[in-house]
């Protein structure tokens, strides 16, 4: 029942940080042997900033809010919290914990989220309770979804939901001239997810409402997206789901699809009964990669169809075995 509610941010650590870096107020570092756990059984909210909780073990079964910030889960011996300046988020695991892990089985609500647990596990699990991540981000920015564990695993089986809003064009009239204003649709936002291994079991959504589809990047050494599991990133037009890999692994002479360079994976399963989507619901379908440098084994259903044009799927792999896939582009 305990609850924690600021109008700023909120941070809570079992590691230590300087004083002066703290009265900056800027990028801090939180370092420590400590091995003791940050736990949320309650309610921690902030109206204007962000919360984040980092120690070698994190847990939330809880809830977590951060409307206007990011809401963050690391786990390590040293990490940094910056501005998020460069684009990758806020939280950058420097040095790994060891066995440590990242737990959420409740729910977080923020315009980005993180979970970072780098050499350690990071676990969205699925509970008894209705816990979901939710990143609605506002005015093109936000809407991002990182669970990362270089070095150690993800297993997402919790519905994750990625969402920005985003300025549409104001539509021609029926002569086909400009008018009305411009309006605000809600379009998918970004899901992304690397580890080692990593296993999908839950729902990926990062689906446009009445705007594009965003884009879904899942991919590791060992990726197995399981039964039951759905990657969706359709919309208005169909948006981007990269498994395993980029375009030709990155190579392709076209040029990669995903703005920055994807980890390869060795292998990736897709299990039947998985689902990919990047389907156009008035535009063009979007596009699909499931890639692996060793062994790809599909055997899920793939969409990539669109009302105004077909999108583009690629299976690939050194060793490709379908077992009754289907693709529809």
């Amino acid at each position: 029942t305990g609850i924690v509610q600021t109008g700023g941010s909120f941070v809570a650590s079992t590691l230590d940080v300087k004083d002066a870096a703290f009265l900056a107020g800027r990028s801090m570092t939180f370092d420590g042997a400590s091995t003791a756990a940050v736990v949320n059984l309650g309610r921690i909210g902030s109206a204007k900033g962000d919360v984040v909780l980092i120690a070698r073990t994190v847990q939330n079964d809880g809830s977590i809010t951060a409307p206007e910030g990011t809401a963050a889960m690391a786990s390590g011996r040293e990490v940094v919290l910056t501005d998020g300046a460069l684009g990758n988020g806020k939280v950058q695991v420097k040095l790994p914990g060891g066995n440590g892990q990242v737990v959420n089985r409740g729910s977080i609500r923020a315009a980005d989220v993180e979970l970072r647990a780098n050499g350690g596990n990071v676990l969205a699990l699925a509970g008894n309770t209705d816990g979901v991540i939710k990143a609605t981000g506002v005015a093109n920015k936000g809407g991002r979804i990182f669970l990362t564990a270089e070095g150690g695993s993800v297993v997402a089986t919790q519905r994750l939901e990625a969402r920005r809003q985003a300025t549409a064009p104001a539509e021609p009239d029926r002569r086909g001239r400009k008018g009305g204003a411009a309006k605000t649709v809600t379009a998918g936002g970004d899901i992304l997810i690397e580890a080692d291994a990593v296993t999908i079991g839950g729902v990926l959504d990062a689906a446009g409402i009445d705007g594009a589809g965003g884009r879904i990047v899942v991919t590791g050494r060992d990726v197995t997206v399981k039964s039951g599991a759905l990657l969706t990133a359709s919309g208005t037009t169909g948006g981007l789901v990269l498994v395993g890999g980029d375009r030709g692994g990155g190579r392709a002479p076209g040029g990669a699809l995903f703005d920055r360079p994807i980890r390869n994976a060795g292998r990736v399963t897709v299990e039947s009964g998985a689902e990919i989507r990047s389907e156009g619901s008035s535009g063009a379908g979007g596009k699909v990669v499931v890639w692996s440098d060793g062994t790809t084994s599909f055997a899920g259903t793939v969409s990539a169809k669109g009302l105004g044009g077909g999108g583009f799927v690629e299976t690939s792999g050194r060793d490709l075995v379908i077992t009754g896939g289907r693709v529809d582009a």
